[in-house]
């Protein structure tokens, strides 16, 4: 699903925008400013959406040329839940890019006290009926097509309709009958060799050019 920055929404509600937008903007750090930064800028002053991120905030991106920092991942969000809202740059889990957690704290006073615990899953992907994957979300497809309501409501069945076709043709398994659950421990030990042998080949390469004859001299 994609969003157009053009429509002509102007109020949201309960709306979180977020990706590698790749905006630039004097208000959030960068030295100069191109078309989706002014676009960006542009969609907040006029909508209700504000921006969380600010010249202030951490870096999430390092260029391996220059090792410029820049913050490429942009997070909106609508005013409605702005202040229930915390954010933080985490540390890097692989990606080149930092991610950026968001938590949402949820005020409803018709939750129950109590209440049946949630049974976690994982999907088998490596045994998933793909060709009827794909039959089942066709026929959501088409229904899309001809659906004629808001767009919370396209959404709603767009999910329902993904999550319809993976209930048919994915099997699932529960933690308790699935496969090994991956350490964090292993998971932050693969993650520092990760890194450890990134710094090792800039250094190398920085060593290398370091190392080079002056042809200009003797």
């Amino acid at each position: 699903m994609t969003f157009d920055l053009n429509e002509s929404t102007k109020h949201f509600k309960r709306t979180i925008i977020a990706g590698d937008l790749n905006a630039q903007s004097r208000q959030w750090g960068y030295k100069c400013e191109n078309t989706t930064g002014r676009r960006v800028s542009k969609l907040c002053a006029s909508t209700n959406l504000k921006l969380l991120q600010s010249c202030y905030s951490k870096a999430t991106f390092t260029h391996n040329s220059n090792k410029v920092k820049s913050r490429p991942d942009m997070t909106m969000v609508s005013e409605d839940i702005h202040n229930s809202i915390e954010w933080d740059v985490i540390e890097d889990i692989g990606s080149d890019h930092l991610p950026i957690l968001l938590k949402i704290t949820c005020q409803n006073a018709n939750v129950p006290t109590t209440h049946k615990p949630v049974e976690c899953f994982k999907w088998q992907y490596n045994k998933a009926d793909w060709k009827k994957f794909k039959q089942v979300s066709d026929i959501m497809t088409s229904k899309l097509q001809n659906f004629i309501g808001s767009i919370d409501e396209q959404y709603d069945l767009w999910v329902d309709g993904i999550i319809n076709a993976a209930s048919v043709s994915i099997p699932k398994c529960t933690n308790k009958t699935g496969g090994k659950k991956i350490k964090s421990k292993s998971l932050t030990s693969l993650v520092k060799k990760r890194n450890d042998a990134k710094k090792n080949k800039d250094k190398s390469q920085f060593q290398k050019k370091t190392l080079q004859p002056d042809h200009q001299g003797n």
